[in-house]
């Protein structure tokens, strides 16, 4: 098993931090130069137009799912969209 590096970086844009309110958005950087913004899910405040932890969480269990599904047994066009609950 090889080794992973990513760095997320945040930074408060208030004076004062308030848990309710803070801005949730930050950035997840790849050791290959990948860059994803991200923040919380929608129903912990975050931006709705940005990637959730949750969102690549999923992402990341259909992509090893999908390397150890038998290569006769894929269809021709394995892509597959997954929709967030209540979107």
């Amino acid at each position: 098993m090889g080794q992973h590096i990513t760095s997320i970086h945040w930074e408060r844009d208030t004076e004062h931090f308030n848990i309710k309110s803070f801005n949730r958005d930050h950035v997840i950087r790849f050791e290959n130069g990948v860059v994803i913004h991200a923040t919380s899910a929608p129903e912990f405040t975050g931006n709705p137009d940005l990637i959730s932890p949750e969102d690549l969480f999923v992402a990341t269990i259909s992509s090893c799912h999908m390397m150890f599904k038998p290569i006769e047994t894929m269809p021709r066009d394995s892509s597959k969209k997954i929709k967030r609950e209540g979107s």
